[in-house]
């Protein structure tokens, strides 16, 4: 059976039954959640500027829509650390911006946990040092019942 392709552009969630596919590219300072419920076979997938936009929502759908929690894989990329002469070209202070990169990373995090998702059923892909042109996409196929991240 062939499904609907959907892109998932910034500031952009989606969510795909089977056969459908899911992708999003160019995911790099800012955050991008991929959540597959391997038993449903349903995909969700949103690209969000950093942590303030809802990611939670798409979290809450998910947990809400799965019969068991342990269904469901999370893959969770971007936040990209950005060099301090980046920093420096957009009036940024270096220091403030790495705390805030911290706290992101934090939240996401209790975000997931709060809900029951369970460390071993997320895969993190986040930059542990400054890198220019560094950006991931993250492809869903509720046909196959895959989940992909491909470094860009």
């Amino acid at each position: 059976m062939k499904g609907e392709y959907h892109h998932v552009g910034m500031e952009e969630a989606k969510r795909v039954a089977y056969p459908d596919k899911l992708d999003t590219l160019g995911v790099a300072s800012c955050l991008g959640i991929g959540i597959l419920n391997k038993k449903e076979r349903i995909g969700y997938l949103g690209h969000y500027c950093g942590c303030d936009g809802d990611f939670t929502s798409l979290i809450d759908q998910a947990v809400r829509e799965a019969g068991k929690i342990s269904d469901l894989e999370v893959a969770v990329v971007g936040l990209t650390r950005a060099t301090e002469e980046e920093c420096k070209r957009f009036g940024a202070d270096f220091k403030v911006y790495l705390e805030m990169e911290r706290e992101d990373m934090e939240l996401l995090m209790a975000a997931l946990k709060s809900k029951g998702i369970k460390k071993k059923n997320i895969r993190t892909y986040f930059s542990k040092k400054a890198v220019e042109n560094y950006s991931y996409s993250i492809f869903i196929d509720t046909e196959t019942c895959t989940m992909k991240v491909k470094l860009e």
